[in-house]
């Protein structure tokens, strides 16, 4: 009789042992909480040319949840761009976004060795930059770029995607 209830007890206790077992697991399984914030995102990539060579080559910079108005919230990249010509090249560029989702949100700032080539909206920077940025034969330029969604913009950017290709124009130096 003592070991049909010391059976009894036992079972009991692996059934307990594995019901508590089986919670803890379903509830590690669970997904996070979300912030419930959606920003934007965007990926920036730089199309290679001919004449110039790029380090690292392909995603300048990827900014998931992008809101408006933090320090935090604003993302950088940077890539070296070297002129494997044999003359000096006039640099300018231009940014195609795979929709027009962020045009007149999203803010874009692009400069050469710490000159500014364009500071302004999105929409802006699709026809070929104001300035160009001169490089000499061999010469490497680091191409900095940051992207952010100012204050003010209300949520007409939740939820919007882009992709973006910067193209750079190489010109002989005194061919325009």
């Amino acid at each position: 009789m003592a070991t049909v209830a010391a059976e009894r007890a036992v079972r009991l206790s692996g059934l307990a042992l594995g019901l508590v077992a089986a919670g803890l697991l379903v509830a590690g399984w669970r997904m996070p909480p979300g912030s419930g914030a959606l920003g934007a995102d965007v990926a920036i990539s730089v199309a290679p040319t001919g004449e110039l060579a790029l380090a690292p080559s392909g995603r300048l910079l990827s900014a998931a949840g992008l809101v408006p108005g933090t320090a935090a919230s604003v993302r950088r990249g940077a890539v070296a761009v070297r002129n494997t010509t044999g003359t000096t090249l006039d640099v300018s560029l231009r940014a195609l976004p795979s929709t027009g989702a962020l045009d007149g949100l999203l803010h874009v700032a692009v400069a050469a060795n710490g000159a500014t080539l364009y500071e302004g909206p999105l929409a802006g920077i699709r026809r070929w930059s104001p300035r160009a940025f001169a490089l000499r034969r061999g010469e490497t330029a680091r191409l900095a770029m940051a992207v952010w969604i100012p204050d003010g913009r209300g949520g007409a950017y939740r939820g919007r995607v882009d992709d973006l290709t910067v193209e750079l124009r190489p010109a002989p130096r005194g061919s325009a």
